[in-house]
């Protein structure tokens, strides 16, 4: 068993825990405040091209390093305070991402779909004997920072939900399951990408022991995103990839009510009566943000209302984008203590639309070359990616730029670990 453990399944291993930011230790991209978290990245990543001989020079590697170069450059001219260390981190992922595909090649997805099974069976049972033996014991244990108040504590790969927050929000005695990331519905959202994966590599649900500790361990995050995003994998699974039209309107006639039942369940149905309320909006509220700001509390605005947040980003700097959060409209007119979680509209409030639609072409080309890689139709990697980034900001992780743009880098004479 340990003979198998190879630093290169550590690293991608890790790199997995950094896009959970489950902890401030694998959060925290400053080598600043944090030099053990990001040195040992940095370890990992230097070991990798040594060992396997990767090159820097690969074609478009070279152009993105010198699209990202250009864009910084015009923003430490023009921008009013210019942090260099958010626009190094880039570098870093992008370099982490790319020397992923060039170590694992096409297996990155299915050994990506691997890990997150495995973390995922890990965080059900320490889920299931939370509810046992009580989250006080999981306290006492915990031996990392968490990266929000939304976990107690952290056990890295498993984080105790703070009780204050989620009691209730679950079904019956059951509290939301935090799992390996920093909160369920970010849990949620890494458990769809691998049952997306486990469905295309193993193309069927039927002794499939994995897809079924990811649907239970998906289940117990009772996380809205995550239940909608399932229900279009597996009408992607059943309906859109099966040829035969009389199976599909069978599944259709069996789906629609299905998923009427779902959506209405209590718990989704009420979250999403709340996001869709503009009175709810922070940034609307003098009240709410004044108190915000003199506690120094920063706060996670709601989804659309990210949304709404981003769109007057673009606004104020639709061509350059605002680059560092510091420079962004909301940050610098409204409250510096909100932040948006979304990733559609924030990709283009970040890097400016010009670039937001190039960064989305290289998803989208990648996710053609998905589809002929598992024989799949209708770029549908690309819906569930845009469908979890309502909730969630996947595009600057090392983990995602490597799923996400692999075929930039892949060759086909490439070894793949096994």
């Amino acid at each position: 068993m340990l003979k198998s453990i190879t630093l290169e399944k550590i690293y991608l291993f890790y790199v997995i825990l950094l896009a959970a930011r489950a902890t401030l230790f694998t959060s925290d991209m400053d080598f600043r405040s944090n030099p053990v978290g990001v040195g040992l990245l940095l370890v990992l990543c230097i070991h990798t091209f040594i060992k396997h001989k990767i090159s820097l020079q690969n074609k478009n590697l070279v152009i993105l390093y010198a699209i990202l170069t250009i864009w910084t450059v015009l923003h430490y001219l023009t921008d009013i305070e210019f942090k260099i260390m958010p626009y190094l981190i880039l570098y870093i992922n992008i370099t982490v991402g790319y020397s992923l595909v060039k170590i694992f090649g096409n297996k990155l997805y299915e050994k990506t779909t691997q890990y997150i099974t495995y973390l995922t069976g890990i965080s059900l049972i320490l889920w299931m004997i939370m509810h046992v033996i009580g989250i006080g014991f999981f306290e006492s244990i915990g031996f990392m920072q968490p990266a929000s108040s939304t976990s107690v504590a952290s056990l890295l790969i498993f984080n105790v939900p703070n009780i204050h927050i989620y009691e209730g929000k679950g079904i019956g005695p059951f509290m939301r399951n935090c799992g390996f990331a920093w909160e369920p519905g970010l849990f949620a959202s890494f458990i769809c990408f691998a049952i997306y994966f486990n469905l295309l590599i193993k193309k069927r649900i039927k002794r499939n022991r994995s897809f079924y500790i990811l649907t239970l361990g998906l289940f117990s995050t009772f996380s809205t995103t995550g239940y909608s995003a399932f229900l279009l994998i597996i009408a992607n699974y059943f309906i859109l990839q099966n040829s035969k039209k009389s199976t599909q309107i069978l599944y259709i006639i069996v789906g629609i009510p299905t998923f009427l039942y779902i959506m209405n369940l209590p718990f989704m149905a009420d979250k999403i009566k709340k996001e869709d309320e503009s009175e709810n909006f922070l940034y609307n509220n003098n009240q709410l943000t004044s108190e915000i700001e003199s506690e120094k509390r920063t706060m996670t605005v709601r989804r659309w209302e990210g949304i709404i947040m981003d769109y007057l980003n673009i606004q104020d700097r639709p061509i350059l984008g605002y680059g560092t959060i510091n420079n962004s409209y909301v940050n610098t007119h409204i409250s510096s203590y909100l932040l948006s979680s979304n990733g559609i509209v924030s990709t283009f409030a970040r890097f400016g639309i010009v670039l937001g639609l190039l960064i989305n072409i290289v998803f989208i080309r990648n996710t053609n070359y998905i589809d002929k890689l598992f024989r799949q139709k209708y770029c549908m990697f690309y819906i569930l990616y845009m469908t979890l980034s309502i909730s969630y900001s996947f595009t600057t992780l090392a983990l995602m730029i490597a799923l996400c743009s692999s075929n930039l880098w892949i060759s086909k004479s490439q070894k793949y670990i096994k």
